[in-house]
């Protein structure tokens, strides 16, 4: 499971380049994540977390930003 606890190192991008090859780098298309999560993100498939990466983005652009 995600953790927003654990200090994020990874900017991962909730929809991937493929999906969005004009604006894949925008702000709302990225979500801070720990090495762990990322890694198992990507070994899950991206798909398969996309609404809990944008709740967690949700979380941290209402804390952080």
């Amino acid at each position: 499971m995600l953790n927003p606890a654990h200090p994020g190192t990874v900017i991962h991008e909730i929809e991937p380049r493929s999906q969005r090859p004009n604006n894949w780098w925008e702000f709302e298309n990225q979500v801070l994540l720990c090495n762990d999560c990322h890694s198992m993100i990507h070994n899950d498939g991206a798909a398969v977390w996309k609404d809990k990466l944008l709740e967690l983005r949700a979380e941290w652009v209402k804390k952080y930003a």
